[in-house]
């Protein structure tokens, strides 16, 4: 995956795979559980396991697919640099500092969109042990959508300059979401997921802060399931009224122009901390003499037939899954 048609082949791939798998997952899916319910498998203990499986059927499988089809070896799509503590406590502070711009844009496409997946994350957190909610939603996703997205997608850009790359793989990673709610904030998180591999050439980082998202949501809300009527709260957040959900917004901005101060100083230092770390990331290093060259990023045009093709390929997957009822969780 050294470049961006690889990248962009290896998305059309996976828009079609998941697209397939879902269509037949009554059959991929039903065959085995029929066959471990009459084993003395559990319908909850299956659906437990769906859930904390759930990545590497949909990510881990076509990732090692399109591995083995080209011959890839894994260090070349992903880069596993090791994390150091300072970098460590970068990213935990500049997430933490991101998160309330993310539920701005939650906020705004919630007034023109449905936010059912929101109800399906909080089901599974009242319904399932917490580790299960855990595992599912927090660890896996964290582990398996950025191994795709900061590796696979973000490698094949990455010697085109950050904001190709960035862009480019974020807006992938909204669109794997496959639902219209997601698809402002998970971009936007995405942005800031590349930055951090980017500028450091770890894929730990990126690890590390959609953990931190994902997991801050999880345990909340496990927590406030112990504590109050979760169905009953969902139900009265469904009848807010647009009065209602304006004044959230309000204070939601309120608190995002608090942070913003923070966070924009926050990412100047990271990025000069880490400007040698992006130059070795970025560019395939060439060892003459003891010596390592570096060029220039190369200019690329973001809008080819592939990418022409994943747009289509989307649009036509969210007009066919309102029809049927599909999404894609995570």
């Amino acid at each position: 995956m050294t470049d961006k048609k690889q990248a962009n082949i290896f998305m059309i791939f996976f828009l079609v795979y998941i697209f397939l798998f879902q269509i037949l997952s009554p059959l991929f899916l039903g065959i085995p559980m029929a066959f471990l319910m009459k084993m003395g498998v559990s319908e909850t203990t299956f659906t437990q396991a769906l859930i904390v499986g759930q990545d590497l059927i949909m990510f881990f499988i076509p990732m090692l697919l399109y591995m083995l089809f080209n011959g890839n070896k894994l260090r070349e799509l992903i880069p596993f640099k090791r994390l150091s503590l300072s970098n460590a406590v970068y990213v935990i502070l500049i997430t933490l500092l991101i998160m309330p711009m993310m539920s701005v844009f939650s906020s705004i496409t919630s007034l023109f969109v449905s936010n059912e997946i929101s109800n399906f994350f909080t089901d599974i957190m009242i319904n399932s042990p917490w580790w299960v909610s855990v595992l599912g939603i927090a660890v896996m996703p964290a582990i398996f959508e950025e191994c795709m997205f900061r590796g696979y997608i973000l490698t094949g850009y990455k010697k085109y300059g950050f904001i190709p790359a960035a862009l480019i793989s974020s807006l992938f990673f909204g669109m794997m979401h496959l639902d219209l709610y997601q698809l402002p904030y998970a971009t936007f998180a995405g942005i800031i997921f590349a930055g951090f591999v980017y500028y450091t050439g770890s894929i730990y980082t990126s690890m590390l802060a959609h953990f931190i998202i994902n997991g801050s949501q999880t345990f909340i809300m496990i927590l406030a399931s112990r504590f109050t009527d979760m169905d009953q709260l969902m139900a009265e957040s469904q009848n807010y009224t647009f009065e209602e959900s304006i004044s959230s917004l309000y204070s939601l901005i309120a608190v995002m122009l608090i942070c913003l101060p923070f966070l924009v100083i926050l990412l100047k230092k990271f990025i000069k901390r880490n400007l040698s770390n992006s130059l070795e990331y970025r560019i395939d290093a060439i060892k003459e003499d003891g010596l390592i060259a570096y060029t220039e990023p190369e200019k690329v045009r973001i809008i080819d037939k592939y990418f022409i093709i994943i747009c289509i390929l989307y649009i036509g997957y969210m007009f066919i899954s309102q029809l049927l009822g599909l999404s894609m969780q995570g």
